[in-house]
């Protein structure tokens, strides 16, 4: 048997004996790796001499690893069995009910999660990031996930969603983690700074 063979089933093995830790864990490593990816390609292409070392900004990478690790895998994993339990036939009409519940009701949640998770870290305000970024966020989201859930509530086997989602979410991690550590521009702040005032 091959090496991905043998991977794969004790991987499998591992979803079955202990899910939520599995796919949790394989979510933080994921989150790291597009966030390694976003700070390379953001560095490479905003340089004007491409030449440089690449600095990595450790604790950016480790906020966003943990936001993946900690809240999004675990969320992910009752999540999805939630769906499978509110709408377990295999029709297109369930199909199309876990989607549209995945993308408008956990989807924004999890945006506005991962943006507020972040700037608290860094102590920045949450409220005035998310304001400026989540509509242009929800959206890029949508361009991806729609058809990416689709796939997934289609054809992926239930133990491996979180798997699909995370292999997927390595694209969506490089703009989503670039996303939530762009600053707050000074005009939202400011609209910010009159509404609380």
């Amino acid at each position: 048997m091959s090496w991905l063979g043998r991977w794969m089933r004790s991987y499998r093995q591992l979803l079955m004996d202990k899910p939520v830790m599995t796919k949790s864990v394989t979510c933080g490593v994921l989150s790291l790796a597009g966030d390694v990816a976003a700070q390379y390609l953001e560095q490479r292409y905003s340089k004007k001499d491409s030449t440089k070392v690449i600095q990595m900004d450790v604790g950016r990478a480790m906020r966003f690893t943990s936001f993946g690790l900690l809240i999004f895998g675990p969320c992910a994993h009752y999540w999805y069995q939630l769906l499978d339990r509110l709408f377990p036939k295999a029709t297109t009409r369930s199909l199309i009910s876990k989607v549209l519940a995945d993308q408008t009701l956990f989807t924004p949640l999890a945006i506005v999660g991962v943006f507020s998770y972040v700037s608290l870290l860094e102590g920045r305000p949450f409220v005035s990031k998310v304001k400026q970024d989540f509509w242009t966020t929800l959206k890029a989201n949508w361009a991806l996930w729609l058809p990416a859930q689709t796939i997934n509530f289609r054809f992926t086997p239930p133990e491996y969603r979180v798997l699909f989602v995370n292999s997927v979410a390595l694209i969506w991690n490089v703009y989503l983690a670039s996303a939530s550590a762009s600053p707050v521009t000074k005009s939202t702040q400011q609209d910010m700074d009159t509404l609380t005032s």
